[in-house]
């Protein structure tokens, strides 16, 4: 064991594998280190909340899973995406990420959301992000700005404090322009959180694939633990260009190399002048989507933790203006598959 140089992994046995696992963990064995932990599979089995809170003190103190936001069948899935993410070689690179995080008056959630932020730091290295205070009339601009001081993060999180309102499709456009183009954008709505500090890590391991541009995921609903509704886009919509006419399934979590958001045009991003102010997440992904083509990615694990719970959410609000803006934004013209991000 001596020639592990950062981490002790324990990889679980689990019952609920998916079929690609195995895939992937033949792939990196030359990487990664894996342990079993014998008792698993009878704690999986109990399909109970506390058994669930139970289990998380049988694994590695550097796996951390926040048991409040899964189900028991959803944290055995999660660490199984997990079992060949920790512990690896000097040889694995880690690229750059950039976690962009659009917010409004989200006083009640900044703290979960950057301390889940933060918490990547213990699995990964190569991230910062940047906090968009969007003229909050909560005082969630002037929190962020005390949090990132006391917890020592200037160096890590980047706050934006904007003058007034801008919209988070605007801001997210200023952002990203300013990136390099060979930076992983992971966006991250400002009363969302990430479910565990292995995100990043496990983001960096699907871009080692240089064939890969943009993922889409699958997350969990707070506080009612049910699974997203995304799944994996089919083979024949990637082929005939097809994703505006097909339903909605590339939703959180969403990442993407800066250099691809950068060839959207602007004027696709706006309605009349104006950036999409709900939908905006449609107007970004189908185009993208469609010049990655092959290149993209579907991950079935749990990366994210979607809050039902904020009053102020556009579904909440403005359901009609979301509807309008989804059906004209399927009506703009598609977009030509790219050879190359270059």
């Amino acid at each position: 064991m001596k020639h592990i140089s950062k981490f002790l992994i324990f990889l679980l046995s689990l019952t609920i594998v998916n079929s690609n696992l195995e895939a992937e963990r033949n792939k990196y064995q030359s990487n990664l280190e894996y342990k079993t932990k014998e008792n698993t599979n009878t704690n999986y089995q109990n399909k109970n909340l506390a058994s669930a809170k139970k289990l998380k003190n049988t694994i590695s103190p550097q796996i951390k899973v926040n048991t409040d936001d899964y189900d028991l069948n959803c944290i055995a899935k999660t660490l199984a995406s997990l079992s060949f993410i920790k512990t690896y070689s000097k040889e694995i690179t880690e690229k750059s990420i950039v976690v962009i995080i659009p917010s409004y008056n989200n006083i009640k959630w900044y703290e979960k959301n950057l301390d889940m932020v933060a918490a990547q730091s213990e699995t990964y290295t190569n991230w910062r992000a940047i906090y968009i205070d969007d003229c909050s009339k909560d005082g969630t601009g002037d929190a962020v700005e005390k949090y990132i001081t006391d917890h020592n993060l200037g160096n890590k999180i980047t706050l934006i404090k904007n003058s007034e309102n801008h919209g988070a499709m605007c801001n997210l456009y200023n952002v990203i322009n300013s990136c390099k183009d060979n930076e992983i954008i992971v966006t991250l709505d400002g009363d969302d959180w990430f479910p565990n500090n292995n995100v990043l890590f496990f983001i960096n391991q699907v871009y080692k694939d240089e064939n890969i541009w943009i993922t889409y995921g699958q997350y969990i609903k707070y506080p009612n633990r049910e699974i997203g509704h995304c799944e994996e886009i089919p083979y024949s919509v990637i082929e005939k260009n097809t994703f505006r006419s097909y339903k909605w399934v590339s939703s959180h979590l969403r990442t993407f190399y800066a250099g691809l958001f950068k060839k959207i045009k602007k004027e696709d991003l706006m309605k009349n002048g104006t950036f999409y102010s709900v939908a905006w997440d449609l107007a970004m992904i189908f185009p993208m989507l469609e010049m990655a083509g092959k290149h993209s990615k579907f991950i079935d694990q749990v990366l994210y933790v979607y809050n039902c719970t904020n009053p102020i959410s556009d579904c909440v609000k403005n359901s009609k203006l979301v509807v309008n803006s989804d059906h004209e934004i399927r009506a703009k013209q598609k977009y030509r598959k790219i050879d190359s991000l270059n």
